[in-house]
């Protein structure tokens, strides 16, 4: 008759068990904790990169608001910090002494203005806590630019657009005020059958007397001829005039692009304006 073995409580190999699980356990939770609370901090940091991103963004187009570059910069740097804590309030995730810092200022040798972004805050932790980590530290930075523009404005205020001058005059007015006063240069062409530099392309655009927008308001349409190339042609002289390597340069022209009369020299340096049926 054969008997079963009896078991031995005693067995060495139940003890080292336990101390494999109990080092197991302290290798495996740190590392568990460590993917949680760094998920969780990489979620966060990505939330904060993208509020100083838009701020950044925003103070930029803001550098247009503002008489001078110093109240553009003012304008700028509160727009950039409203954006930034209107995103980060949006924030779900745990995020603890947010803050902002904005500058803005000039690239020397160049047009163009940078606003730059910095976003701090931290980031309490829950499983890392055992280890004496109580929280994570982040640091964003960010920057976005404006280039100084060269705007030549050419507007059509031939007979054909009586019916449409008032809301011509009105838009081109709302369109000048996009632009910064002081940084940007803004000038005005008009034309009917013959082009007028209005006014020549100034940094002093909303300030001068007659100032652009007041120029704008006087116009009042006149005969039906439209010779819309020499308005186009003025304004892009006045670009080359200007020769400012770095600046951005726009002709816009606000036209019912009805064009019948056009300007030439058809021998010699004689100029001669001719109509087109």
């Amino acid at each position: 008759m054969h008997r079963r073995p009896i078991s031995d409580a005693r067995n060495p190999r139940s003890g080292v068990a336990l101390v494999l699980a109990a080092l197991f356990c302290l290798i495996l939770i740190p590392m568990v904790g460590l993917a949680i609370d760094g998920a969780n901090t990489y979620m966060v940091r990505e939330a904060i990169s993208t509020a100083a991103d838009a701020a950044a963004l925003a103070g930029a187009r803001s550098l247009s608001v503002g008489q001078t570059p110093a109240a553009q910069a003012a304008s700028a740097t509160a727009m950039a910090q409203a954006v930034f804590n209107a995103d980060i309030s949006a924030i779900s995730s745990p995020l603890s002494n947010a803050s902002v810092a904005v500058g803005v200022a000039s690239v020397n040798g160049s047009h163009l203005r940078t606003v730059t972004v910095t976003a701090t805050g931290t980031v309490p932790v829950m499983f890392l806590s055992i280890l004496g980590v109580k929280s994570t530290p982040l640091s964003v930075t960010t920057v976005a630019q404006r280039r100084d523009l060269n705007l030549i404005l050419v507007l059509d205020h031939s007979g054909s657009m009586s019916q449409v001058m008032s809301t011509v005059q009105t838009d081109a007015i709302d369109f000048i005020d996009q632009f910064a006063s002081g940084r940007d240069n803004v000038g005005l062409v008009s034309f009917t059958g013959a082009a007028f530099m209005a006014y020549a392309p100034s940094t002093s655009f909303m300030t001068a007397t007659p100032n652009v927008p007041t120029l704008i308001g006087d116009m009042t349409s006149a005969n039906g001829a439209t010779n819309t190339a020499q308005g186009i042609w003025m304004a892009y002289q006045q670009l080359v005039k200007l020769n400012q390597p770095g600046a951005f340069n726009v002709i816009v022209v606000f036209t019912d692009g009805l064009a019948n009369t056009f300007t030439a020299s058809f021998s010699g340096h004689i100029a001669s304006s001719a109509g087109c049926s």
